[in-house]
């Protein structure tokens, strides 16, 4: 784990420097000197972590390796690239060997090439024998990993699912972890676009969430979304297990999807509306949405669907034991979801939001300034500080139908959300049916980060 510990800052680094973000190239270039040599950190990591004492010499036998492995396999074919896997087996080898013969004694005319020393040495010499080996039996092996990828490309639905399914085979890596840090560097302009996709799509040629995404929505939250009876109109398959990942394909967007601990001792402030399971925050949903391949999990409520904090907090400690580290965990609530001792200004306080984040949110949520009565951009405003202290990041959200409001409205509302400190700028899915009117969506964005960010993610490919 150890080479994989450094990932997420060079990826930080690499994202950071880009010209839609900061547009600084010496940034973006010492991120991309981490990935650009990762073989060898493998090598140099891998050999550290196999020794018995973590010695240097390990690591030093390691990265020597490497070299003789690469160099010595490319003079025999130059196209070969054996990449990250060159450097693990380089590691394992040197490992290997310096538990082996760290302590080895020579002649005392060779003394001096005794012990540690004769380590790089004997790796040297076996990594020139696998060179040979591999000069000769990687090119076929390689050449059918690329046709296999290409082959993945052309194959349509069959593809995605092989995609999708070799996708949740990195999910042991921890890289989940440059989402929220990713959404920290931003500094507060990161836009969540709610979409319903059991809904008809605004115009029938492309998902409503591949709208929100084409104007600047950077994260997906699908809600109404019933995890064991999928739906979303417009895309083009059918398939259950492929639709999460075809959509994070097409919109190149992280997608997470709305679950809802509905609390059946809340006391009511109108008549409730009954779920299905596979919108209800339980453990056999969330086991379902780690399975369909969701990046986060937004544990919040419909109106007239009696979600309560209570319920929230026991929500939050089922998602974090289901899903690990896999996926973010988001939490809280848009407005009184029909509760009515949980309405208005008693939405959220400093007290429920600490008790969100030591049940394992990562991201807390809450009504922006002047979405729900009550909420003043002074009482947000020490919430967000409360919930920052704690190590969480926050959304605002607008999930009172004002999404649908004029421009000069959404614009209020994002400065003000800004003012506060949110991380995260949420826009609800009732401008329209099923998602927020599109101009609202690049309005917000514009008002939190510019037209520069806004019509670069709003163009910018997912092939890019």
């Amino acid at each position: 784990m150890l080479p994989i510990a450094v990932l997420p800052a060079a990826g930080l680094l690499l994202w950071l420097g880009q010209p839609d973000l900061l547009n600084i190239p010496f940034i973006a270039a010492a991120g991309d000197a981490v990935f650009s040599n990762l073989a060898l950190i493998f090598a140099i990591g891998v050999a550290i972590g196999f020794s018995k004492d973590g010695n240097g010499a390990a690591a030093l036998a390691g990265a020597i390796g490497c070299f003789v492995l690469t160099k010595g396999a490319a003079a025999i074919d130059k196209d070969i690239n054996m990449s990250v896997l060159g450097g693990i087996i380089s590691g394992v080898i040197a490992g290997l060997l310096y538990n082996r013969y760290h302590d080895i004694k020579l002649p005392d005319w060779l003394g001096f090439f005794g012990g540690r020393r004769f380590v790089p040495i004997v790796t040297s010499l076996v990594m020139l024998v696998l060179a040979l080996i591999f000069g000769y039996v990687w090119p076929p092996i390689q050449d059918g990993i690329n046709a296999v990828g290409h082959w993945i490309v052309g194959a349509g639905a069959v593809g995605v699912g092989i995609f999708g399914f070799l996708n949740r085979l990195l999910i042991p890596v921890g890289l989940h972890h440059v989402l929220k840090q990713s959404i920290q560097a931003s500094e507060g302009r990161v836009i969540v676009a709610e979409v319903i996709g059991e809904f008809a799509p605004l115009y029938p040629a492309v998902t409503n969430a591949e709208l929100a995404a084409a104007f600047g929505a950077d994260l997906l939250l699908l809600n109404w979304f019933d995890v064991f009876r999928t739906v979303v109109n417009g895309l083009d398959t059918n398939e259950p297990n492929q639709m999460v990942e075809r959509l994070k394909q097409l919109t190149g967007r992280p997608v997470g999807v709305n679950l809802e601990p509905v609390d059946p001792n809340a006391k009511q402030l109108e008549e409730l509306a009954a779920l299905p399971k596979g919108r209800m925050a339980t453990a056999e949903s969330l086991q379902q949405a780690k399975q369909l391949g969701f990046d986060f999990v937004c544990l919040t409520g419909n109106p007239k669907t009696g979600v309560t904090n209570d319920g929230i907090v026991k929500a939050i400690e089922t998602a974090r034991s289901i899903l690990g580290e896999d996926a973010l965990v988001m939490a809280g609530k848009m407005h009184a979801a029909g509760v009515a001792d949980e309405a208005g200004s008693g939405i959220v306080s400093e007290e429920v939001v600490v008790r969100f984040i030591h049940a394992g949110a990562d991201v807390v949520l809450m009504p922006a300034p002047g979405t729900v009565p009550g909420v003043t951009l002074d009482k947000t405003e020490k919430i967000v500080q409360v919930a920052h202290e704690h190590g969480a990041l926050v959304m605002l959200t607008i999930g009172t139908s004002q999404e649908g409001a004029d421009e000069s409205t959404i614009r209020q509302i994002a400065l003000a959300s800004k003012m506060a400190g949110a991380d995260m700028h949420h826009i609800g899915d009732a401008g329209y049916h099923g998602i927020a009117v599109p101009e609202n969506i690049m309005a917000h964005s514009i008002a939190i980060r510019g037209r520069r960010h806004t019509y670069i993610r709003m163009v910018r490919s997912p092939l890019r």
